[in-house]
């Protein structure tokens, strides 16, 4: 049994709506344990994320973010304090743990997963069936980032998915895998997770990552998470999947 908590936005309905479907989800299946976590909000994360003495990461999508005047950082940085106090949890309980965003539905028991700090639990729905990853590329972005990612081509790696054996499995080990960290700093070229949908993490992962803020500062949640910072994993095939109906939160001004 690992336990865990379904994050939604309450000020949002269709994400209540979506939470309580996700969480009738996982209770059909044995070995998850899931709770329905309050997340934070553009109005909200700041009584939080002031507790925390974290600086953005230099030249990180955040931090150029902040230079722009984007109208989306405080919903960006409610997205990762939302993650940074899943890390603490996961710290402070010494064991492993789940975050599950909204519109994740489970199809398939937990199977005592054995793996070292980050496990992707959703690889197979984020790369083929996630709206955020499909035909225009990997993100709709409107900032300078749009003239450093055009498109990414996932085809090799589908391929690779679908040749790939049943178990755990470094994302590193994966050269057809187009998802790297491209701004520039320290984590540049860094393979990086591909959402924050639906991960595993245990102690040792909750502390690399919580050493990471401190040391070089926040970024957008699905870009801190990145093989520089943590050792990640994924899992086939993937015991989750995304709910046909998708609301994208992160985007909120």
């Amino acid at each position: 049994m690992i336990n865990g908590q379904i994050t939604y936005t309450k000020s949002v309905d269709m994400s209540m709506k979506l939470v309580n479907e996700s969480l009738r989800s996982f209770r059909k299946y044995a070995g998850w344990n899931m709770i329905l976590n309050k997340g934070l909000s553009k109005d909200t994360w700041e009584s939080v994320g002031s507790k925390f003495d974290y600086g953005l990461m230099e030249n990180g999508r955040l931090d150029s973010m902040k230079k722009t005047g984007d109208k989306v950082l405080n919903t960006k940085l409610a997205c990762v304090f939302n993650n940074v106090l899943f890390w603490h949890a996961v710290l402070e309980y010494g064991r492993p743990m789940v975050f599950v965003e909204h519109d994740i539905i489970c199809k398939a028991d937990y199977l005592k997963y054995k793996f070292d700090e980050y496990l992707i639990l959703n690889i197979e729905d984020a790369i083929k069936g996630n709206p955020k990853l499909n035909k225009s590329g990997i993100f709709s972005l409107t900032d300078e980032d749009q003239q450093i990612i055009k498109t990414v081509d996932w085809s090799l790696f589908h391929n690779k998915l679908n040749s790939t054996k049943p178990g755990i499995h470094k994302l590193v080990d994966l050269e057809e895998y187009s998802l790297s960290y491209y701004k520039n700093n320290r984590w540049k070229r860094s393979p990086m997770v591909p959402g924050t949908a639906c991960y595993a993490l245990t102690p040792k992962g909750a502390e690399r990552l919580i050493h990471a803020a401190k040391t070089y500062g926040l970024d957008q949640s699905d870009f801190i998470i990145n093989s520089a910072t943590v050792n990640i994993e994924y899992v086939l095939p993937s015991p989750v999947r995304f709910n046909t109906t998708y609301i994208n939160t992160s985007h909120i001004t």
